[in-house]
């Protein structure tokens, strides 16, 4: 009987630890979603959480669905993903799609990573563990997610990642105040990623006003991750960048010192 008892406490001890979630910032806002087959992700908003930001990467492209009793919480949704053809999942899935009822969304394909960690990819297009001191083979390390959704939502806070490799399945739903399993956070995105450059937006250009002790280079990625334009700005100068014959959408602009210190602004055109 004793055995029996001490059997079952510590069946009950394991099944709450496997539940556990793992919680970044219990009042942080944003959260991340990541992995490699894509597939189909139903995510509930179950917690009155304002200003929700969601961040999400696959390699193969996923159909997304968004909902719950607080899902007009979500004020954007941003998708990083490799965009492939997804054969692994049930049914073949040929781009990226989200369902939310009232945030912008917006889908870049592979854009560049603003933070290097030599096991993870240059560009976000994948993660599927929690691991960043081994290979990730191609795919990101996941504080290079996190310091890219943070640069991507300024002012938000990590609430939670969870990470996974396979499919995400079409018959679950995956919950908020459930969903983290996964807290890497850069360890010096403040040097990565902060610069002393001033970016100022018109209707024709982007003036890029540099005060560093050497050169920028700039580039503009549409949300195809294609490059539209390039700029190299001298120390302690101003560069120009022409937008008036681009569409309207979210452009990302990058922009990196030869010492490998490097910014990244999203921009409405």
């Amino acid at each position: 009987m004793i055995k029996q008892i001490t059997f079952s406490l510590l069946f009950v001890v394991m099944v709450l630890t496997a539940n556990a979630q793992t919680v970044c910032d219990p009042n942080g806002n944003l959260i991340i979603i990541s992995n490699y087959d894509g597939g189909f992700l139903n995510f509930d908003i179950d917690q009155n959480v304002p200003n929700i930001k969601i961040g999400i990467v696959s390699y193969e492209s996923a159909r997304i669905n968004i909902g719950g009793p607080f899902a007009g919480n979500v004020s954007e949704v941003v998708v990083a993903t490799y965009g492939g053809i997804n054969q692994h999942c049930g049914v073949t899935i040929d781009s990226p799609t989200v369902n939310v009822p009232v945030a912008a969304v917006t889908i870049l394909y592979a854009p560049p990573a603003n933070y290097q960690n030599s096991n993870g990819h240059t560009e976000i297009i994948c993660n599927y563990s929690c691991t960043i001191t081994s290979s990730q083979g191609g795919c990101n390390t996941p504080d290079q997610l996190a310091a890219f959704f943070l640069d991507i939502f300024p002012g938000s806070s990590l609430y939670a990642h969870h990470t996974q490799y396979n499919c995400w399945d079409e018959s679950l739903s995956m919950l908020w105040s459930e969903a983290g399993n996964c807290c890497a956070l850069p360890s010096s995105l403040a040097s990565t990623s902060k610069m002393d450059v001033e970016l100022i937006q018109t209707n024709s250009e982007i003036i890029v006003k540099s005060f560093l002790s050497q050169d920028l280079n700039c580039i503009l990625i549409n949300s195809m991750g294609q490059v539209v334009s390039s700029q190299l700005v001298n120390q302690f100068e101003k560069g120009h960048m022409p937008i008036s014959g681009l569409a309207s959408g979210i452009y990302l602009l990058t922009c990196q010192t030869a010492m490998g210190k490097q910014k990244v602004y999203k921009l409405v055109i």
